[in-house]
């Protein structure tokens, strides 16, 4: 298991136009010690809140934001390569929309 608290001020990749942002995330995953095939699976799970203050419209338009994401990969080779799929989950108490996502994916490490 992981967590952080983290402090991204002006950093950016975030909500950049906002002054002060912090925020810290939970981590939970588990590979099972069963190989098939070439590799074995991975369940994980991740949580993150983070907060935004002092905004471009002034401090009415602070906000926090709270992601969910669950994850089955296929972990090939002890880690060379994943296949991935995930759901992620990304909710705010106001400004901006809630959304969702999901999707597939590949990486390769060489």
């Amino acid at each position: 298991m992981d967590s952080s608290d983290t402090n991204y001020n002006r950093l950016g990749g975030y909500q950049a136009a906002y002054a002060k942002s912090q925020g810290g995330y939970g981590l939970v995953s588990y590979l099972f010690p069963k190989s098939i095939g070439p590799g074995n699976f991975e369940v994980l799970g991740k949580f993150a809140k983070a907060d935004y203050t002092h905004g471009p419209i002034g401090p009415g338009a602070s906000f926090d934001q709270k992601t969910t994401e669950v994850n089955f990969d296929y972990v090939i080779k002890q880690f060379k390569a994943r296949v991935m799929t995930f759901y992620k989950d990304t909710t705010f108490n106001r400004v901006l929309s809630n959304f969702w996502q999901a999707g597939v994916g590949l990486q390769l490490q060489m």
